[in-house]
């Protein structure tokens, strides 16, 4: 090696180790992510300690973000703050980073810009292997050019340093860039010499030129990832995550994939990258799919792939990701059933703890109060004491909160198993159903509606043409909309979509009605549009695919069966829209009580649905839905009716009331879908039937049968009236505290045999 190349190497280490730092140093990003399309969250990466990547991102130590505080501003509305208490943002496996919710509608109400202020928790860091003081508070912006937000748009956070100084990088890089340079001199001599001839130009700096010789180095780019994907957590085949790496090669991507595997570096499962970010040198952010095929877990994500500079690979560098079947946006995806479910996990504990809510009463009466009953998880089933009789219950898994409604005006807001708030709705008249009578008479919530979520109710209202009205209600600040004046009746089960931001609301006059709220005002949404579809059915309640957007309801009616429809594929004009859908003829429903009435599709990546009759009856069935929409008609995949064994107490099942005691959900802790119905056998809600709907679809089958064992000719998806659903794990039951049969029978003989005595023996007397 030549002297002046020695030289060069020598004056090249000395200016790495004496280079003035700038005022600011890059501490990680905030973004913007598009994660469960159209819904979008904030996300926060923090590249400080172990997922630091000198140059761009060179902090050594793990530096903590506190106080966040997080302001959003939509195209239409107020903007929404989230303060630090707020529970929007929580930590990363990382002990780093923060998830945000996916709350935010890309389609109906626009981000425009995003704001996050906070603090480092400490302000004497190492940056680049010395000693710096930063200023501890910082702020970032985020706004694209278009006017509103786009999925992975981004801003970076910076720390102001305190004062000015030099920074020394570490003396390992030092060494290691030394003598790469010089044991590269030699077969790059020729290059370089071309180089340093154009650094003297002035036609290229000396560090650039230096670094191009790295090019003819290695055939393959090493790219350092962070450990976790931003989010760290994602639904199979509905969310899209990102993972952030360092060190890829100059120029702009040709390709680049995904790999998904229990270990890092094992053989996974591929998933090709949909969109790549640059952030800031050789610091790029990487999307892509979770595979659908993925059961419940943790897995490492590598990449490999290349730019038009190169070659590139994550090598045994991966970031961890937990995937799951449902999140708490999916899970509030659920008819306005008579029960909510809740999977509440504040804590970010190992296992959620699943909490049904399961009112005392229906439309006609009914006992009051609601029975918190534990699916998942520990503890013993606890009363809720009501004014009236409660028909409907829908929960709020990100926050906690339960929202119920009895047959007239209130509203109770419940936590855990305390009544926290009453309420009032403006209901002002009674809406007649079949199946009764209610003031209020439906409740959905939203998880994806406002800072805290919404509620819609569906209410008796006497001004409005079709006799009931929505009425929206804000979580985070208990007021109630004015109504929304329906030109139909109100379905018995309403569902709101959060994807959509659509409330469905088939109803029992034939139509199959979609009202489209769009904008983020507070207590209400800026608009509702009503869209009617009538297509003649006799329609019981709402159910919907939410990762596909295929729509059922059920159909009070015989010959029994279902409704089907793909709202990906409708069409509006004049107030109405067109889907593709079909009324699906089941005869092995024909049998169930009152037809087809309760249905629930378990919210998340499963596809699974579960059917019911109600007053009374045994039988039910599963639904497998398609995993895809978009194009034909939909039709199920597969179906099957059973019969519901006799609960522990040694009495009959009995469907219960209207508005059916039927939802269903998916569990974040295994990944499976379960039906939960409720058994009225005494009168009120003594046991929940917790389905397995896969378990239940993989039972062995028998043809020419109702599930009861009586001839059907045209039956052929009946589970083996001989296969024991209990015994083999397909259905569990489980007490809600009230009596069972047993007690109850017993206590209303003896409560009989008090309220009318027997008459004494005499002798009859004159007439």
């Amino acid at each position: 090696m030549s002297t002046k190349l020695f030289s060069l190497a020598l004056l090249s280490t000395a200016l790495l180790s004496t280079a003035a730092f700038s005022s600011t140093i890059n501490m990680g990003y905030v973004s913007f992510d598009v994660t469960n399309p159209p819904l979008a969250q904030v996300d926060i990466v923090n590249l400080t300690g172990a997922n630091s990547a000198p140059p761009d991102f060179p902090v050594s130590t793990s530096v903590s973000l506190t106080d966040l505080n997080l302001t959003v501003s939509f195209s239409t509305g107020p903007a929404e703050t989230f303060s630090s208490s707020s529970g929007y943002f929580s930590l990363d496996p990382d002990g780093l980073s923060f998830d945000g919710e996916d709350i935010f509608n890309t389609t109906t109400d626009p981000v425009t810009s995003i704001t996050l202020t906070g603090n480092y928790a400490t302000t004497s860091i190492t940056s680049g292997g010395a000693p710096v003081t930063i200023e501890p508070g910082f702020s970032a912006t985020i706004t694209d050019p278009s006017g509103t937000l786009a999925d992975g748009d981004f801003a970076l956070l910076t720390a102001t340093t305190a004062a000015t100084g030099t920074i020394a990088p570490e003396p390992g890089s030092i060494l290691l860039f030394s003598l790469g340079l010089i044991a590269l001199a030699a077969l790059a001599s020729k290059r370089l010499g071309s180089l340093v001839k154009l650094a003297k130009a002035g036609k290229v700096s000396l560090l650039l030129a230096i670094a191009c010789v790295g090019l003819f180095a290695s055939a393959v780019a090493p790219v350092k990832l962070a450990s976790n994907t931003s989010p760290s957590s994602g639904t199979s085949g509905s969310t899209q995550v990102w993972v952030t790496g360092s060190g890829f090669p100059s120029g702009s991507f040709v390709s680049v994939t995904a790999t998904l595997a229990t270990t890092c570096g094992g053989t996974g499962t591929a998933a090709p990258g949909v969109s790549e970010v640059a952030i800031v040198g050789t610091t790029e952010k990487v999307e892509f799919l979770v595979p659908a095929s993925l059961a419940s877990g943790l897995y490492y994500v590598s990449i490999a792939g290349s730019t038009t500079g190169g070659a590139f690979n994550s090598g045994s560098s991966c970031s961890a990701i937990q995937v799951t079947h449902t999140s708490t946006v999916l899970a509030s995806c659920n008819p306005g059933s008579s029960m909510g479910i809740l999977a509440y996990n504040p804590t970010g504990a190992a296992a959620t703890p699943i909490t049904a809510y399961v009112p005392n009463g229906y439309w006609e009466g009914g006992d009051t109060g609601v029975q918190v009953v534990p699916l998942e998880g520990s503890g013993s089933p606890a009363t809720i004491t009501t004014a009236q009789s409660v028909n409907s219950c829908s929960s709020n898994s990100e926050t906690g909160e339960t929202v119920c409604i009895d047959n007239y005006t209130d509203i109770y807001l419940i936590n855990g198993t305390t009544l926290s708030a009453t309420l009032n709705s403006a209901a002002n008249t009674y809406a007649s159903f079949s199946g009764g009578d209610c003031e209020n008479c439906t409740v959905a919530v939203n998880e994806a509606a406002g800072t805290k979520g919404q509620a819609v109710i569906g209410i008796g209202y006497s001004s409005a043409p079709g006799g009931s009205a929505l009425q929206f209600l804000d979580l985070a600040t208990n007021t109630l909309g004015p109504p929304v004046l329906m030109n139909y009746l109100t379905s018995e089960d309403i569902l709101w979509d959060p994807f959509l931001n659509t409330v469905l609301s088939p109803d029992e006059e034939g139509s199959y009605n979609l009202y489209s709220v769009t904008g983020s005002g507070v207590p209400g949404p800026a608009s509702v549009t009503e869209l009617s579809n009538y297509q003649g059915n006799y329609f019981d309640s709402a159910a919907e695919d939410c990762t596909t957007h295929i729509a059922l309801s059920s159909i009070e009616a015989y010959p029994t069966g279902f409704y089907i429809t793909d709202l990906t594929q409708k069409t509006v004009s004049n107030g109405t829209y067109t889907s593709p859908g079909q009324y699906f003829s089941a005869p092995e429903f024909q049998q169930f009580s009152a037809a087809t009435d309760g249905i629930a599709v378990a919210p998340g990546s499963t596809h699974l649905a579960v059917i019911t009759g109600e007053f009374g009856g045994n039988q039910f069935g599963a639904i497998s839905l398609p995993a895809t929409s978009g194009t034909g008609t939909p039709a199920p995949a597969d179906y099957v009716a059973a019969v519901l064994p006799s609960s522990p107490d040694g009495c009959g099942y009995s469907s219960g009331y209207d508005p059916h005691t039927t939802t269903a959900y998916t569990s974040p802790n295994n990944g499976k879908a379960y039906g939960v119905l409720a058994d009225w056998q005494t009168g009120s809600p003594d046991y929940l039937a917790v389905v397995d709907l896969a378990a239940l679809l993989a039972a062995p089958r028998v043809s020419g049968i109702y599930p009861d064992g009586s001839y059907c000719p045209n039956c052929t998806n009946v589970v083996n009236p001989a296969y024991d659903l209990v015994a083999n794990g397909v259905v569990k039951y489980i007490p809600t505290g009230n009596p069972n049969c047993s007690v109850a029978y017993a206590d209303r003989a003896a409560k009989d045999s008090a309220a009318k005595p027997k008459p004494a023996n005499k002798m009859p007397g004159p007439k």
